[in-house]
């Protein structure tokens, strides 16, 4: 699930990038930002907008990749915000966990009348 949440994060950042290197104003269209178009993703992506814009200004002053922790936190987020749970058990473990409730569940899914019930639905 991280890989293709990350790999979201990375195609937008690609057009982040290329709408900035063409001065283009059209870094947010409205696919991306608007909520009846896109509602799930457009806050995770004004954030990497707002991400990249930082990172931008500091351009040639990073002492580390620290500054390229809040693509992320972007990404922790987007991942709770549908379900997932992260938990570190280790600096080498990371246990991932997608518990049965409404919100990590398939629209479909809660058609059924049993999976309603065991999800208070």
């Amino acid at each position: 699930m991280y890989g293709k949440l990350g790999d979201l994060l990375k195609y937008s950042s690609y057009f982040v990038g290329a709408a900035a290197a063409q001065e283009t104003p059209e870094t947010h269209p409205p696919a991306l930002t608007d909520e009846s178009e896109f509602g799930w993703f457009a806050p995770f992506y004004e954030r990497l907008i707002e991400v990249h814009e930082a990172l931008w200004s500091e351009f040639g002053k990073w002492k580390n990749l620290d500054a390229f922790e809040a693509i992320g936190d972007v990404l922790e987020d987007m991942a709770e915000s549908i379900g997932v749970e992260a938990s570190r058990e280790s600096d080498d473990l990371i246990n991932f966990s997608i518990p049965y409730r409404p919100e990590s569940m398939p629209d479909i899914a809660m058609t059924n009348p049993l999976m309603r019930a065991l999800l208070g639905r």
